[in-house]
């Protein structure tokens, strides 16, 4: 035991620091690291009282200049910590042969099930691949653009629509994959069905 002790204070004068400073340098870590990840997925609140929400400004966004990273990829705290937090209504980045990610957490108000829809107003975009994912890590996946058959949409309809199914009070972390020869950018906008 003794041998021990002087094991750790022999530790201690080589990091300079106690045991409890120690833990206490790892809990601040953790914390940093945890703020972080929670900020890569802002949650966006939806009211059953309001029509339409611009949903740019709370969104996060991960350029992937070599368009292999995959949904597991983006999905490791590790990489949802390097997001970063949009400050405008339509994230446009151009044209570009980087493909982008985009992260955010969808909450329904509702006591109920209900559902939302996600619009992408921008028909030329190449690809988009949208997935939903629940608290559970169950996943719905759509796979569209502009480059797919016209019946790769959810919905027929000229722009991009994606309905997303809650149940009550439920949130749901939503990730979108953008590719495209031409300029990627994503006006986006969540409605509730009857307003839309």
């Amino acid at each position: 035991v003794e041998h021990a002790n002087r094991g750790g204070r022999m530790v201690e004068k080589i990091l300079g620091t106690s045991r409890s400073q120690y833990i206490a340098m790892l809990a601040w870590l953790w914390i940093g690291l945890t703020s972080s990840i929670a900020s890569a997925t802002e949650t966006l609140a939806l009211d059953q009282g309001t029509s339409e929400y611009t949903v740019g400004t709370s969104l996060h966004y991960l350029e992937d200049p070599t368009g292999k990273l995959g949904i597991q990829d983006v999905r490791e705290p590790s990489k949802l910590s390097t997001f970063t937090k949009s400050t405008v209504e339509t994230p446009n980045f151009g044209f570009t042969e980087s493909a982008y990610w985009f992260s955010i957490r969808l909450e329904s108000k509702s006591a109920k099930s209900s559902q939302w829809l996600l619009t992408v107003d921008y028909p030329p975009m190449d690809h988009i691949d949208v997935h939903i994912i629940d608290s559970t890590g169950k996943h719905r996946e759509f796979r569209t653009g502009d480059a797919l058959p016209f019946y790769s949409r959810p919905v027929d309809h000229p722009t991009f629509i994606f309905p997303v199914d809650f149940e009550a009070k439920e949130s749901l972390h939503v990730m979108i994959r953008i590719a495209s020869t031409g300029a990627v950018k994503l006006p986006i906008r969540a409605y509730q069905p009857n307003w839309f």
